[in-house]
């Protein structure tokens, strides 16, 4: 009725452990790509004297099939060596201990980078990542801190000033009770009853040198911390005084904090990818201490030419790289830029009414265009408007001087003798002057506000209103959006596992290079078994698919329907 059951039964014959991982199982697919990369970086490393090392390329097999697999502490891939199939198939039955990985990792820290760069090369040389396209985006991680590990800089003076005053209370009161142990008291007064025994007043001494070593310590990382903040603030806002309320991390230093209100204050480091749109590989990677992408747009072409060789037809991004620094990378490597200028919105927002003013920032006594604003009806919104529409009044207005101070135009004098200063700008897309002094209005009419925009700018917005440039950027959410949700839902790649800016970007490097894998792999099973045909899912035409886990294990929990 049963069929034979022996925990106990030995084989006749000696079975090869490969014999019990399928053939289209992951872990092969993933070890033969790793065999096809060059990991001569890691090799070179060792001089072969000394006792033996485990080799680097199972090193590199289980770490990447461990991310891939959503596995990422160094004890749960040790123990994962001892206990499940397709890790002791990649390792080939060895076991290393979890402070070999952690050595390992720390020892290869800038050759992690090799193995991402090797996936790219790996999956270009399988027709995937044709650079004709490539969308770029960035998205935060959590560091491996505690909000509630840190503090602000206002918080730090207060603290440190406190502990320096309790630290010399503390040692005036040691010596005065070592002074009263020698029979030499500094003042008058009688010792109190429970000090007038040497046990007591030993172990009140004792008492306050500890009590001294804690606030000591205490204040060196205040003051560590402290310093390593001025730092920070000297280079990103140099000659500028520190705000009260700029805020570091005790246990990561270099991670920034990030503030949303859904979410609330944590610590994140900004990792940015670039992908290709249409085979979803990361063709670059790069991780900023910002958590803004505005500036990221020239390194990340950097790493996608370090990267591939090459740099990509069109760069596609969101409003987030939407500026003049963005354009002016663009041309200057000779890509073509599809950006957003400004963010998506479901519902208009209500602008103020003031004049927009079309001129170029850089060049002195620029020619400036008045939009004259059409009245607006009861009840409606004002729209914004960076360009005249058809029809519209357009008033030129000449003989505006800009006074530069250090290259930079920050105030303007109307030809009547209207003293501008500048209020606030957009990252070279237009500035804002507001006139100072009362008095009556000039002959010319110029407003309170004046709203200046640099011509290049207005020129790069004309350029994404092309047909085909809304097309590609309609594409854009397909692309690259999933490739977080990917990571973050189907890899559990939550938080990084490290601290510090050079092992997380090593750690982001693993992680990419795992990515890439994932979609090689799948690459490879589509190539080996084909499409699956209509309705072998068994849903219909047009249904959709349901948010619910994979069957087949490849990831911890449920995920979008594009997902891996």
């Amino acid at each position: 009725m049963f069929r034979p059951y022996h925990q106990t039964q030995n084989f006749l014959l000696p079975r090869a452990l490969s014999e019990f991982i399928p053939e289209n199982h992951r872990a092969r697919i993933i070890s033969d790509i790793v065999d096809q990369m060059d990991l001569s970086a890691f090799y070179a490393r060792y001089s072969g004297l000394g006792p033996s090392a485990y080799n680097p390329r199972m090193m590199i097999k289980v770490i990447l099939y461990g991310f891939t697999e959503g596995i990422f502490s160094s004890r749960k891939l040790a123990r994962a060596c001892e206990e499940m199939l397709p890790f002791m198939y990649l390792s080939g039955m060895q076991t290393p201990v979890y402070r070999t990985f952690i050595e390992f990792r720390e020892r290869h820290r800038e050759e992690m980078g090799t193995v991402f760069k090797e996936t790219v090369r790996v999956a270009r040389t399988m027709g995937l990542a044709g650079m004709g396209e490539v969308a770029i985006d960035g998205t935060k991680v959590l560091s491996d801190t505690s909000k509630h590990k840190a503090m602000s800089y206002g918080r730090m003076q207060e603290e440190e000033e406190k502990l320096k005053g309790e630290i010399d209370d503390w040692i005036k009161k040691a010596c005065e009770e070592d002074a009263r142990e020698e029979g030499t008291p500094e003042g008058p007064e009688v010792l109190p009853t429970p000090l007038s025994e040497g046990a007591a007043r030993k172990e009140a001494i004792a008492q306050a040198k500890e009590e001294i070593a804690i606030r000591k310590e205490k204040l060196e990382k205040i003051q560590t911390a402290k310093t390593e903040l001025e730092k920070r603030e000297a280079l990103e806002n140099p000659g500028k005084e520190i705000e009260k309320t700029k805020q570091i991390s005790f246990a990561d230093p270099e991670a920034r904090v990030f503030s949303k209100k859904s979410e609330g204050t944590e610590y994140v480091y900004n990792a940015q990818v670039a992908v290709d749109m249409e085979s979803q590989i990361i063709v670059g990677t790069d991780l900023t201490q910002t958590v803004s992408d505005s500036r990221a747009i020239g390194g990340m072409l950097e790493k996608i030419l370090e990267t591939t060789g090459e740099l990509p037809e069109m760069l596609v991004a969101d409003a987030g790289y939407g500026n003049v620094h963005t354009l002016e990378s663009c041309e200057e490597a000779g890509v073509i830029p599809v950006v957003a200028t400004a963010r998506e919105r479901k519902t208009a927002a209500k602008i103020e009414n003031v004049p927009v003013l079309a001129g170029n920032l850089a060049q002195e006594g620029a020619t400036l265009a008045k939009i004259e604003d059409a009245p607006v009806p009861a009840g409606k919104t004002a729209q914004k408007r960076t360009t005249p529409a058809k029809g519209e009044n357009v008033a030129v207005l000449t003989g505006f001087i800009l006074v530069e101070t250090e290259g930079s135009p920050d105030a303007l004098f109307c030809p009547h003798g209207i003293f501008y200063i500048w209020i606030y700008s957009t990252l070279g897309r237009r500035r804002t002057y507001r006139a100072v002094g009362g008095g009556e209005k000039c002959a010319c009419g110029c407003p309170d506000d004046l709203r200046v925009e640099d011509a290049t700018w207005a020129r790069f917005k004309l350029r994404q209103k092309q047909k085909e440039h809304e097309e590609v950027y309609r594409r854009r959410k397909s692309s690259i959006e999933p490739v977080f949700g990917q990571i973050k839902s189907g890899m559990g790649f939550l938080h990084f596992f490290c601290r510090g800016f050079e092992k997380v970007k090593s750690e982001w490097n693993l992680v990419c290079g795992a990515y890439n894998l994932k979609k090689m792999r799948l690459r490879r099973q589509l190539l080996a078994n084909g499409p699956a045909p209509p309705g072998a899912d068994g849903r219909k035409k047009g249904e959709k698919v349901p948010n619910k886990p994979f069957s087949c294990g490849l990831f911890s929990g449920a995920i979008a329907a594009n997902a891996l």
